[in-house]
């Protein structure tokens, strides 16, 4: 299941929320503009979404102000006869005057028992606490001391003690970069993805950026098996105009709890060899190397293969054409592979 489909609908489920809201009388189209201001949280719950089984989406007002609305989502999924909630979602929505383009009116809520009394109040918490958060906003305040002592402390890990300059940089053990995590993608904006007021439409913005930071978490693992748990703050600053260049660029930020990745158990260890062969441009010929890396199943992390690369002299392309797995344990020594070992290493290309 595409979550960033997932997304548009949300959005689109959002909008005809408010607008169903704000209507007035007996008159079935509201005389306000709904525009999305901020995705406030996803939640997603332990089981992933089937592809195979309808989903039930539900939604309300939870809270509404003087211009703008929070608006609680649920997406249920039929599991063993019962729908299940896989999914809870709060947007804040925020009314405007199709003509001024200010802000405008809404219709307040009418609380009918203890339980919607609950569910407002629930929401007033939510929103002082987005007040709170953008106060705390790094253009707006300095980071407090612990995260100047955290940042302090990542800082002299990165430091070369017998260097006496900052520009000398080393980088820590099991560790990559900040900067070798970037990536980046450029998309053209075609009326096809435009809104109602002729802008592109936020759920699609919203798609585009999910699959480029899926792409960078997929990317930084090394596997493609990367699950999302939770959207946090998506923030709407500025309409986005049909025909425009929107540039995307995303970077891993924060890891916790480093994976230990899929260990191939099926595997036996005695069976389990690295091979390696080289690609000689002049020959043509792929010729098998008589020595191969031997892993243990314990020690198996991830798969990657290793870069190619040109050689200017001779202007021959020496490939190493091979699958390295990656361990955070110490590299084992190599053995010298018998003629007569059934673990041979293939020749394919």
């Amino acid at each position: 299941m595409r979550f960033g489909r997932i997304l548009e609908d949300l959005d689109t489920f959002a909008v005809l929320i408010s607008y169903t809201h704000s209507t007035q009388g007996t008159e079935k189209k509201s005389p306000i503009s709904i525009v999305t201001a901020l995705v406030d949280r996803i939640e997603l719950g332990e089981k992933p979404f089937s592809p195979f089984k309808d989903i039930k989406m539900k939604g309300s007002v939870t809270w509404a102000g003087k211009t703008s609305m929070e608006i609680t989502m649920n997406l249920e999924q039929e599991d063993a006869s019962e729908w299940k909630k896989v999914l809870t979602a709060r947007f804040v929505m925020v009314a405007r005057n199709p003509l001024t383009k200010k802000s405008a009116f809404i219709n307040a809520l009418q609380l009918t028992s203890q339980e919607e009394e609950k569910i407002f109040e629930l929401g007033e918490v939510n929103k002082v606490k987005r007040q709170g958060e953008a106060k705390r906003n790094l253009l707006k305040t300095p980071p407090h001391e612990n995260e100047i002592q955290i940042v302090h402390e990542h800082f002299l890990k990165t430091l070369d003690p017998s260097s006496s300059t900052f520009k000398i940089r080393v980088k820590p053990e099991n560790s990559v970069w900040m900067d070798q995590t970037k990536l980046k993608n450029l998309i053209i904006c075609f009326p096809e993805q435009r809104n109602l007021y002729n802008k592109i439409f936020g759920g699609y913005l919203m798609r585009k950026a999910f699959e480029l930071a899926w792409t960078s978490a997929a990317l930084y693992s090394k596997s493609r098996q990367v699950a999302i748990t939770t959207v946090d703050d998506i923030v709407f600053r500025k309409p986005v105009e049909i025909g425009s260049l929107l540039f995307l660029s995303s970077e891993v930020s924060q890891q916790k709890n480093i994976s230990e990745g899929r260990i191939i158990g099926d595997i036996p260890e005695d069976d389990v060899y690295v091979c390696e062969s080289k690609y000689q441009e002049p020959e043509k010929t792929i010729k098998k190397l008589g020595k191969g890396l031997k892993i243990n199943s314990s020690q198996l992390y991830g798969i990657k293969t290793t870069e190619s690369f040109i050689d200017e002299d001779s202007r021959s392309m020496d490939t190493s054409i091979s699958s390295v797995f990656e361990s955070f344990t110490p590299q084992p020594e190599k053995q010298q592979m018998s003629s007569s070992s059934k673990k041979k290493c293939s020749e394919g290309t």
